[in-house]
């Protein structure tokens, strides 16, 4: 039992010690590669529009145009106290491949660690070495009017997943799937920057 209990208590340690170090590695580093908006594993959950997946999937570009126009990396980089180099051409590409049947459901859509792991291991990248920093958007779930994503820092050259936290946000205004749902993922964005991203580079210095 004895064993046991020690044993248990070196995973536990090794385990909070390796969160560590990756949490250390993105704090540490001077510049970080931003690949935006990752709406391949998206759904839409809204009853209403369980027929309009392909009106739906039309406004990926525009969701994302919203962010750059209101949230620009530019100001991410401000806020997080990192220079952000965006590489979006991964993230369009496979954007403009989701198939459109797919993105309306009824029922909040959730996604898990494995498929994040997945995203990352199949992203096509230019870039052989460094941090890359991606926002999953995993759902926009109109029944409780919130938004869900998922911001993950990984490294790029062996894949690993060094940080992924999935946020939620409610309602922020806006008249339109346009402005309506942009806004959510604005305030989203900004939340977790203040809450969870700021805290955590605050512990790790």
């Amino acid at each position: 039992m004895k064993k046991i209990l020690i044993s248990a208590i070196l995973i536990l340690f090794s385990t909070c010690l390796f969160s560590q170090n990756n949490k250390q590695r993105i704090f540490s580093t001077n510049e970080i590669y931003f690949y935006g908006y990752d709406f391949s594993h998206f759904k839409l959950a809204e009853a209403k529009r369980l027929n309009d997946g392909y009106q739906v999937k039309s406004f990926f570009v525009p969701w994302v145009g919203y962010m750059d126009a209101n949230f620009p990396h530019s100001e991410i980089s401000d806020k997080m106290g990192i220079s952000l180099i965006p590489r979006y051409d991964v993230t369009i590409k496979l954007n403009e491949l989701v198939n459109a049947s797919n993105v309306v459901t009824i029922f909040e859509h959730l996604i898990n660690q494995d498929i994040i792991f997945d995203a990352i291991k199949n992203y096509e990248l230019q870039e052989q070495s460094g941090i890359g920093f991606v926002a999953i958007i995993e759902c926009f779930y109109k029944a409780t009017e919130t938004a869900s994503v998922y911001y993950v820092f990984f490294d790029i050259s062996t894949r690993e997943i060094l940080d992924s936290y999935r946020f939620t946000s409610t309602k922020t205004g806006g008249l339109g799937l346009t402005s309506f749902w942009g806004k959510n993922l604005e305030a989203n964005f900004k939340k977790y920057i203040n809450k969870y991203y700021l805290s955590k580079k605050r512990a790790n210095k």
